[in-house]
């Protein structure tokens, strides 16, 4: 193989976690929203949050694009020219 000669001995390995536990420093607020409930799927407790809801909670920041503009945009990206 092409790998470097060195003299030196090749440090032995540490572990280092990829995400530490420790105190969590989140500032939560409760949101006074409806559209969250909880449903049963295969046996387990999932919660569905509407699209409503959730566009609410995003306060605009995802935009929605017509759907007229929608099918423009994904004809011109298959337009093999």
């Amino acid at each position: 193989m092409n790998a470097p000669h060195t003299t030196h001995a090749t440090p032995a390995y540490h572990h280092t976690p990829l995400f530490p536990l420790g105190p969590d420093k989140t500032p939560y607020r409760k949101l006074d929203v409806g559209g969250v409930r909880v449903e049963k799927v295969m046996g387990k407790d999932m919660l569905v949050v509407e699209r409503e809801t959730l566009r609410a909670l995003g306060g605009g920041v995802y935009r929605h694009q017509p759907p007229a503009a929608a099918g423009a945009s994904q004809a011109a990206a298959q337009d093999p020219r």
